[in-house]
């Protein structure tokens, strides 16, 4: 299992960036920090004191692409993260969250580019 340390996260199993560039390019030079942004904002919503300690993927991320049949170009991509987070919260207890990421990225290319991204818990643990 290979290991990061960004930005005072640990970051677990996720396949190096240059296998997904190609794929994750939407999402900037470092796909890690954007996840880790992504979901420190949303755990922060709950609990503004929450620390993203440790990130893991849990399996290859899945990718499925569309294109234009008129000339080819790239319009989407949705990429699909099974993740387990370590947090910490406000009151110094440590949580594990797994769940199922999705984000749908769409107008590649062009200034109206739009990402969604849906999140599904599927177990949450205090440890």
């Amino acid at each position: 299992m290979n290991h990061e340390l960004f930005d005072e996260t640990d970051f677990y199993n996720f396949p190096d960036k240059k296998e997904l560039e190609n794929s994750l390019y939407w999402m900037g030079e470092n796909y890690l920090l954007y996840l880790k942004k992504d979901f420190l904002n949303a755990f922060q919503k709950q609990d503004p004191k929450t620390i993203l300690v440790g990130i893991k993927c849990e399996e290859v991320p899945e990718f499925s692409y569309y294109a234009s049949a008129m000339d080819g170009k790239m319009l989407g991509i949705d990429a699909t993260f099974h993740l387990q987070f370590l947090l910490l919260d406000g009151s110094e207890r440590h949580w594990r969250i797994n769940g199922i990421c999705k984000y749908f990225a769409t107008e590649l290319n062009t200034v109206n580019m739009k990402v969604k991204m849906d999140f599904e818990i599927s177990k949450s643990e205090e440890v």
